[in-house]
């Protein structure tokens, strides 16, 4: 087996990295199932509203917390399967039985506790803690599989081709994400009883089944070699969970000026990300069943109040359908229009241009003029062209004002209209 640094030096093929790369799209409709069919699964099982965002505290924490952690733990690995595969694996394994489990909270709490001998509000409390721990289970086993990843995609290609690795677990997030809300779109129940009774049966089955498949295809297929183990912390201090965290808190006090930057820009940025991923569906449904309820009598919404609920539900999976579709082809589209690097394209261009300027006037002394126009415009389109920090900036200014928008809602067409422009901003995040 190659070592780490001759695996990473190794030019990889279209399909190797698709091969490396597809383990970003099983992540992804994971995610999307959780995010997308979370919060209305906990309504309909009955828990309330501001316990439902306690739930979801476990997601941030647990990427404040676990992810650091695990990404030290990773690096410090000697494991003969490789320093990030080990992570993945088990990661995946304890992240696919909370995520099949979820859906059948009901049934589970239902056998625990007959209805006859126990009363209704025990059933409910039992419910929201068992649904609760579920979803805390997930958000804590999916962070090393989360780490693992990206950092295997770092690790297997040469730093020529890691921009394109990156450019390839974007657009492969992308297709998992309209893939996942698309399979909530469908009626699952129908097309795959035998994959359970419910629609969220059905979603967070075909999440796991995702995940599983393409981590095999990633593990099985990319050669990770063991490579030296980088001594981060010393033989006696890897022994406790707390050094580590020591190690952490002390990696954050040295970190560079620009990075903390960095970090500062995300902390804020995923404070607005959070609520709308995890909300957005029960907020199209709201919307929506206020408008049928305020179009149609009292006596019929009553009657047809199931059928209404139904309805939101799909029409807030289909806004995010469309929300992905734009991440989706967005991902196509920037990387053609951004700068590929950083540097104000400003301070070099004008250097270049002057002396490709010179050197058309030696090379074709007769067409000069026409060179030198052909160059002045090929210069100002380059120029225009905004660089990865504004390209960032300006999709963190587009998502604030589509979430203020989102204050004053007038129908749900418009509302999915401005749920459809945050994917530009989703596609510069990821």
């Amino acid at each position: 087996m190659r070592n780490e640094s001759q695996t990473s030096q190794i030019t990889r093929s279209r399909l190797s990295l698709l091969c490396l790369t597809i383990s970003a799209g099983g992540l992804q409709m994971i995610w999307v199932a959780v995010m997308g069919q979370g919060s209305p699964l906990l309504t309909d099982l009955g828990v309330p509203a501001y316990l439902i965002s306690l739930i979801w505290l476990a997601g941030p924490l647990s990427g404040v917390f676990v992810q650091p952690i695990m990404s030290i733990l990773s690096d410090c690995s000697s494991h003969p399967w490789g320093r990030r595969r080990p992570f993945i694996i088990i990661g995946t394994i304890f992240t696919i039985f909370p995520v099949i489990i979820l859906p059948w909270t009901a049934d589970v709490v239902d056998i625990m506790m007959p209805s006859t001998n126990t009363e209704k509000k025990d059933i409910l409390v039992a419910r929201t803690i068992f649904a609760g721990l579920l979803i805390w289970i997930f958000n804590i086993a999916v962070q090393p599989v989360q780490v693992c990843m990206r950092a295997l995609v770092i690790d297997s290609c040469p730093l020529s081709q890691q921009v394109q690795a990156s450019a390839y677990v974007s657009r492969i997030a992308a297709i998992g994400s309209v893939l996942g809300y698309a399979s909530g779109f469908l009626n699952l129940p129908r097309a795959l009883p035998w994959l359970g009774t419910t629609q969220y049966q059905c979603v967070f089955s075909i999440a796991a089944f995702s995940l599983v498949l393409s981590v095999l295809v990633t593990c099985i297929t990319i050669q990770e070699g063991m490579g030296p183990r980088i001594r981060i912390l010393g033989k006696k201090e890897l022994s406790g969970i707390i050094s580590v965290i020591r190690q952490l808190l002390r990696s954050v006090r040295i970190m560079p000026n620009n990075m903390r930057t960095v970090c500062k820009v995300q902390f804020w940025s995923w404070l607005g990300w959070f609520p709308f991923l995890f909300y957005i569906t029960t907020y199209l449904g709201n919307i929506y069943e206020i408008v049928m309820s305020a179009s149609t009598s009292d006596d019929v919404y009553i009657v047809q109040k199931y059928s209404v609920h139904s309805g939101s539900i799909r029409l807030g999976t289909m806004t995010m359908v469309i929300f992905a579709s734009t991440s989706f082809f967005s991902t196509l589209i920037l990387p053609n229009i951004v700068s590929a690097t950083s540097i104000d394209p400003m301070k070099t261009t004008r250097v270049q241009y002057h002396a490709s300027i010179e050197e058309a006037k030696l090379e074709f002394p007769l067409d000069a003029s026409l060179v030198t126009l052909y160059l002045r415009m090929k210069n100002r389109i380059q120029i225009s062209r905004p660089t990865i920090p504004q390209a960032w900036a300006a999709s963190n200014v587009l998502t604030s004002l589509v979430l203020l928008a989102a204050i004053f809602p007038s129908s749900s067409m418009v509302v999915m209209i401005q749920v459809s422009l945050l994917g530009i901003s989703w596609a510069v995040t990821q």
